[in-house]
């Protein structure tokens, strides 16, 4: 699966942005960002704070089904996505959604994906 990320721009380098390198084309990331395949590296990346996860919303500009919000969540598997105690975010889903969603409700759909009521 790919994960559409751009470097993080509120992190500096010795005073300037960071620059993200594809190890594989040795290419630059654009600050817009880019498609890469969800490996350890860009992991890393995105847990290092050097890169920043593209929201669905940003990409195409429509709102996405609950369900699929917490897909996204699960898949970024960051501390911005994620709570603490490793549930969605309830911000990020509302975001994603156009919805307020509730931790409630973010439970129920949880809770409704893995089968348990």
């Amino acid at each position: 699966m790919a994960i559409k990320i751009k470097p993080n721009p509120d992190k500096l380098v010795d005073g300037k942005p960071v620059v993200l390198t594809d190890p594989i084309t040795l290419e630059d990331i654009p600050t817009q960002g880019k498609n890469v395949p969800n490996t350890l590296h860009w992991q890393r990346c995105l847990r290092s704070k050097d890169a920043v996860y593209v929201e669905p919303t940003e990409q195409s500009g429509k709102h996405l089904s609950l369900t699929d919000a917490i897909k996204v969540c699960f898949d970024a598997s960051d501390d911005t996505h994620l709570t603490n105690a490793g549930k969605p975010d309830c911000k990020v889903l509302s975001k994603l959604t156009g919805e307020n969603i509730s931790a409630a409700t973010r439970d129920k759909a949880v809770a409704a994906m893995e089968g348990t009521h």
